[in-house]
């Protein structure tokens, strides 16, 4: 029986191979989801059932009575499913919204408006000069169903902004949750969910509109006033952190108070507004209050949950508790960094209206922070393209993918589907992201290399962009690596890690160096890439896969960039005299800097560059103009966005119905050569909602005064009609095209909407007015 030995240490060490194996891998689940009804419950329990679905998630939109709890617990053990309840009601309340960008009208000569709001029942209404933030006059509102008419006169010069006391507007962090979490308690008391029961889901996040609104109850600005006594130990230290005007009196004065700014839209105010208090006024830029009221939101928000997992899991042990946060509208503002992190295990619910951004988001969202689970909106998809969103959420290592399952007809989960997504499920992996600079996504594209996913960072945080021309690409960041010292020992030596690619293509790139370290090189996926090492410098190919160089110490230059723009000075020059510069002042400056260049590389490289970029400017034949430096317009803002030309859009998103005009921008367009213009638009669009396009009219004035257009012309906003692509979000759309002669014109876009739209998008980057031939790359300057 000695043989029996070796045998047992074999299973036992098998068996602990494996425990290790399963602790190590995340569980995969697949999961559906359907919202509680409590007349069809137990159908849908076995429709899914009969499907092949294990596992289901009943989504709470409001909690049961406790005669439909007890027979709900009853059906979930009956049907034998493993099963998890989401949280999908949690309560909200009213607040006044602070979002001037969104709320903002252009005055009329009339001076008569009609306004709108859904689920306003006030406003205040702030009016100002629209050349400079003043506060001319602040009186509230009130509205019937949303809905008002106001007269004010001639406003025919001011900006009207609207700062509503919406509904809903924020979640309840205060009366409405402890409302809440008591009614849960009862039911749990009655009874504990047991069986095969998994966890708990809570649907709760935050986005631009909802963490810029403030509740006026009671409860709130005990709170409130809590935190900023226990921030600001002395009031005068509150009054120099907001940058006040004026002294306050009592802690309690600063709790009434609401900003008119944001961002940097709106006037440079806090009121009250109840108006007891007289405004004061501040500068916004030096002003911390939106950062003190987003923590105290951020604080209070995790306390609340931290609490309603400690409560719900001393019923339910042994369970897990997740937090499923609303994928953030990527056409919106952004959500404030301090309320994107609930701190806890964590995964976002994506719609099917944004279905086109599901794949960014995820990826760039899985590299800001691990998911622990996703769940997506079934629409009656096919199988592959289902498959395709399941397999990428495994590929980002999330082990928990939920499809939520609505009662549409048209989107009924079938036996067959869900078998075949059972299929083809894999198990979640350790995915690796390469990031680049968010400014050079219009360079490239997020995508999947045989190495890792390659991915915009914003901010780009160590990441360092380098402009070599428009042909070739490149940035780097700083590594550290183990080496060893001249005695054997293991010492940390920081590097420069180089990466380098083109649009397309190949070419031969030339790298001067300042260093003699051992250098290697290989492409994004995974292969060697060969370098020729000639005393201080390094020839490499590079093409359309970035290139990875690493073992620098000093960032080196790029000879071969130097030689094209030398080649490319001579060709312009011979083309002739630019309109308005002197060629010959032009080679003047370019051939000081090739001077510069040959006594000193380091010195002389941006002055060859400058004075190349100044000569190819100055024979552009085509004009490009950002769209947000406009003269004029009566969009919202310019949004932030590194991804854009410029590092910014013109950008709407409002509810309100345009007035006068509408929503329009003006440029002012100098040509230099007469002839036939075509007129591009680079822009951002949503899909439209009832399969009619919102569209775009252009109209070209020979002076501001003129009041009949020279040309015009009108093109829906249709991405099928799209000449090219960038940064995996913006188009160029033909817009049409005019003979001009010399000279200066202005010219003005206006945003058409839809019909029956109620709510209004647009965002533009730039535009291009270019002579035939030319056609736009991308966010690069095209050829010509």
């Amino acid at each position: 029986m000695s043989w029996l030995n070796p045998v047992r240490c074999l299973l036992f060490a098998t068996s602990l191979f494996a425990i290790a194996s399963a602790l190590a891998q995340p569980t995969r689940t697949l999961a559906a989801a359907i919202d509680y009804h409590p007349d069809t419950f137990e159908t849908q329990l076995a429709q899914l059932k009969a499907s092949g679905v294990v596992q289901v998630v009943v989504r709470l939109t409001e909690l049961p009575t406790l005669a439909n709890w007890q027979a709900m617990l009853d059906t979930l053990g009956k049907s034998e499913l493993e099963w998890r309840f989401c949280l999908a009601g949690l309560p909200r309340t009213h607040g006044w919204v602070a979002l001037p960008e969104r709320y903002r009208l252009r005055g009329t000569e009339q001076g008569v408006y009609s306004l709108q709001i859904v689920g306003a029942e006030q406003t205040l209404l702030a009016v100002s000069p629209h050349d400079q933030p003043m506060l001319r006059t602040l009186m509230p509102l009130t509205l019937s169903d949303g809905r008002a008419v106001l007269a004010l006169g001639d406003t025919a010069e001011s900006v009207l902004l609207l700062y509503p006391r919406l509904a809903d507007a924020l979640p309840d962090l205060w009366e409405g949750w402890d409302r809440y979490r008591d009614a849960l308690c009862a039911l749990l008391l009655e009874r504990k969910p047991s069986g095969k029961f998994r966890g708990w889901l809570v649907e709760t996040g935050w986005d631009a509109q909802s963490a810029a609104a403030f509740p006026d109850t009671e409860r709130f600005r005990a709170e409130w006033l809590g935190f900023l006594k226990l921030r600001y130990g002395e009031l005068t230290e509150l009054e120099r952190a907001w940058d006040l005007s004026a002294s306050l009196n009592r802690y309690e004065q600063a709790a009434m108070l609401i900003p008119l700014w944001h961002g940097e839209r709106g006037l440079p105010y806090l009121v009250s507004p109840d108006g007891k208090q007289k405004p004061l006024e501040v500068e916004p830029r030096n002003s911390r209050f939106w950062d003190d009221y987003h923590a105290f939101l951020g604080e209070r928000w995790r306390t609340l949950l931290k609490g309603l997992r400690q409560t719900l899991l001393s019923f339910t042990p042994d369970v897990e508790f997740q937090v499923v946060q609303p994928m953030p509208d990527p056409t919106d503002l952004p959500t404030p960094e301090a309320l994107r992190d609930p701190l806890m295990p964590a995964g976002y619910s994506l719609p099917a209206t944004l279905r086109s951004e599901w794949r960014p988001f995820l990826v760039i969202e899985s590299a800001r922070a691990r998911c622990s689970l996703v769940v997506l909106e079934w629409i009656g998809d096919s199988v592959e393209r289902a498959s395709l969103m399941q397999d990428l959420a495994r590929e980002m290592g999330i082990p928990l993918v939920v499809w939520r399952v609505k009662t549409d007809p048209s989107a009924t989960l079938t036996h067959e589907v869900w078998q075949a997504l059972q299929a083809t499920d894999i198990g979640p992996s350790t995915p690796t992201f390469i990031p680049f600079p968010a400014s050079l996504w219009g360079m490239t594209s997020l995508q999947k290399w045989r190495t890792g996913w390659w991915l915009p960072a914003d901010p780009p945080g160590e990441l360092q962009p380098l402009f070599w021309g428009f042909e070739l690409f490149a940035f780097w960041r700083p590594v550290e690596v183990q080496a060893l010292d001249k005695e054997g020992k293991s010492i940390t030596v920081r590097q420069i890690e180089l990466y380098l690619w083109t649009e397309s293509g190949e070419r031969e790139v030339i790298l001067r160096r300042y260093d003699q370290t051992p250098l290697s090189a290989s492409d994004l996926n995974g292969n060697s890439v060969s370098l020729v090492q000639r005393g201080d410098t390094v020839r490499l190919k590079v093409g359309s896969v970035p290139v990875r160089l690493r073992g620098f110490e000093v960032l080196p230059l790029c000879e071969s960039v130097v030689s094209d723009w030398t080649q490319r000075v001579e060709t312009l020059l011979k083309r002739g005299t630019p309109a308005g510069q002197d060629a010959q002042v032009l080679r003047f400056v370019f051939d000081g800097a090739i001077a510069t260049y040959r006594r000193d590389r380091v010195q002389g490289f941006p002055l060859m560059r400058n004075a190349w970029l100044e000569i190819e400017t100055a024979f552009q034949p085509y004009r490009m103009i950002e769209a947000e430096n406009a003269i004029h317009h009566t969009f919202g803002t310019s949004r932030r966005d590194l991804a854009a030309s410029g590092g910014a859009t013109l950008w709407l998103h409002t509810p309100l119905k345009p007035t006068g005009e509408g929503y329009y921008a003006r440029y002012t367009l100098n040509i230099r050569t007469e002839g036939v213009y075509n007129l591009y638009l680079a822009c951002r669009v949503r899909p439209p909602k009832n399969g009619t396009p919102d569209s775009i009219e252009w109209q070209i004035f020979s002076s501001t005064e003129e009041k009949t257009p020279l040309a015009k012309g009108m093109v829906p906003l249709d991405t099928s009609k799209a000449v090219s692509s960038y940064a995996d979000r913006f188009i160029w759309l033909p817009l049409g095209n005019t003979t001009l002669k010399a000279g200066d014109y202005l010219l003005q876009l206006r945003y058409l909407p839809a019909e029956g739209q109620n709510h209004f998008y647009a965002e533009w980057d730039m535009l291009l007015v270019a002579p035939p031939g030319i056609v736009p790359r991308g966010v690069i300057p095209p050829t010509y």
